[in-house]
């Protein structure tokens, strides 16, 4: 054969095994999924006396956490895992510890009817650069048999759990103690069932189960939350919660208190049982971008009329605040809330706190009540904040006093009270594009868009700390009022 010849042949087998190797090999040349190396792995139906491979994995997750190491994956399989994982190995910033689903596969964590010590946690990341992803889990200490259930504790630091769905936890779904903890794109949802005390007939709780108190022996979980434990002095530093969403929760859907530097961005939090956003004891916040909201047909019932966003202190002397050891320099921008209350200090629990330094701009509030505070039984006092730039359309509006606040730019639907007017008002209904639904997860951000004659259109002032709308489009040197910059 000539030689020219050979070429060609062996140039069409390497095209043909290049192709074969790209489109998979068998089973209907179905694509292979990229996994990283080194990898392990674990399903129900493997034996701890595996070598953890594809082929003859582990059994359980907290077997197979415990011979990760830095740099590692472990591929969790689908399938049911009745047990509670702690992870104590800790990776490194370039080489994290990896706990992730198999590839288009949906692992459940489990823990109904396990024997639980007290404060127990369905998963807990002690270690520090840990990436946990893609797990369902579910059923922590239902009948609140000990102290605590939570579902995801993060304790170690610059951990992130993402793509994580939680429910029907005795006590927090996911909370992060701590630094640079990043809790992202999952859903949580009937959690922190402690606070279920007064809809026995939802819930199954009676009173007997801990009590006659008021409030359970455990305290008030929240749903998910970037802190350090309430009354410990210590702080959480640099977290972020983003792209979540919260419904149906017994406590704070989303919050942050004893923090520093806390980013809330981009979530969805709604029908829950206290505040939907809370920013508690925090100083150096950033809160924008999330869509906040109650709905109709919840099923928490009657008892989420009014949950919203809200600022406050309850303690005094646990944060590096340069001012006052309380709540500080907080920025809330491009947020959209809908049927709720907006509560800036209008409600504390310690003498002298207040808005400080705060920024409230560009938020659209709807069908909403608006509330600061000042004077009253706990003495609250604003300082140098900026209140500007905002739609606040329907519910009442109450500022008891403009002392130590900045009324600049707001669209008010009716005049509001002397204390909250300022520069540059509207007084005016705001035109939403109202596209959609307002029911459970069912509102989106493209309800709160303005019609083209809007009157908030051109009418804010230029903040250079607000570039972008709640879209990211950027603001132009006449910036609409809202959360929402026209073409």
């Amino acid at each position: 054969m000539r030689s020219d010849n050979k070429r060609i042949i062996q140039c069409a087998l390497l095209l043909v095994s290049l192709f074969l190797t790209a489109c998979g090999s068998g089973g209907g040349g179905t694509t292979q999924p990229q996994l990283a190396t080194p990898a392990y792995f674990v399903s129900p139906s493997g034996s701890n006396s595996n070598p953890g491979t594809l082929a003859q994995p582990w059994q359980t997750l907290s077997y197979a956490v415990t011979k990760l190491k830095a740099g590692d994956t472990l591929y969790a399989r689908a399938g049911d895992y009745a047990e509670t994982v702690r992870v104590g190995n800790s990776g490194t910033a370039t080489s994290p510890i990896t706990i992730t689903a198999y590839p288009g596969e949906s692992p459940i964590i489990d823990a109904n009817g396990l024997p639980l010590a007290a404060f127990p946690s369905i998963l807990s990341l002690q270690g520090n650069y840990i990436h946990a992803s893609g797990f369902e889990m579910r059923n922590i200490n239902l009948n609140g048999a000990v102290s605590g259930g939570v579902g995801v504790s993060i304790l170690g630091t610059n951990d992130i759990v993402s793509n994580i769905i939680v429910h029907h936890t005795w006590s927090q779904g996911i909370t992060a103690q701590g630094d640079n903890s990043i809790v992202q794109d999952s859903t949580i949802y009937n959690v922190a069932l402690a606070n279920c005390r007064l809809a026995q007939a939802i819930c199954g709780i009676t009173a007997t189960t801990y009590g006659s108190a008021l409030y359970p022996s455990a305290g008030w979980p929240g749903c998910v939350s970037a802190t350090q434990p309430y009354n410990s002095g210590l702080i959480n530093h640099n977290s972020a919660i983003q792209r979540v969403t919260v419904y149906d929760c017994w406590g704070e859907g989303i919050s942050t208190y004893n923090s520093n530097g806390t980013i809330i961005q981009d979530n969805i939090t709604y029908n829950n049982f206290s505040e939907n956003l809370y920013v508690n004891n925090a100083v150096n916040a950033l809160v924008q971008r999330n869509i906040v909201y109650n709905a109709p047909d919840s099923y928490l019932g009657s008892y989420t009329p009014t949950a919203g966003f809200a600022l406050a202190d309850e303690q005094n002397n646990t944060l590096p605040s340069p001012a006052s050891n309380l709540g500080a320099n907080n920025t809330v921008i491009n947020n959209f809330i809908y049927n709720s209350v907006v509560s800036l200090y209008s409600w504390t629990q310690v003498s002298g706190s207040g808005l400080n330094n705060d920024l409230i701009a560009n938020n659209t509030i709807i069908n909403s009540n608006f509330a600061t505070g000042a004077g009253g039984s706990h003495n609250i006092t604003n300082k140098h904040s900026i209140i500007a730039n905002n739609i606040v359309s329907s519910g009442t509006v109450t500022v008891p006093s403009a002392s130590g606040l900045t009324f600049s730019h707001n669209l008010w639907l009716t005049t509001p009270p002397a204390n909250a007017s300022g520069t540059g008002d509207v007084i005016e209904g705001p035109q939403l594009a109202a596209t959609g639904n307002t029911g459970p997860r069912q509102l989106s951000a493209s309800y709160f868009k303005l019609l083209a004659t809007s009157p908030a259109i051109g009418k804010g002032m230029s903040l250079t700390q607000v570039p972008t709308d709640f879209f990211g489009t950027s603001r132009k040197h006449a910036p609409v009022i809202g959360g929402y910059e026209s073409p």
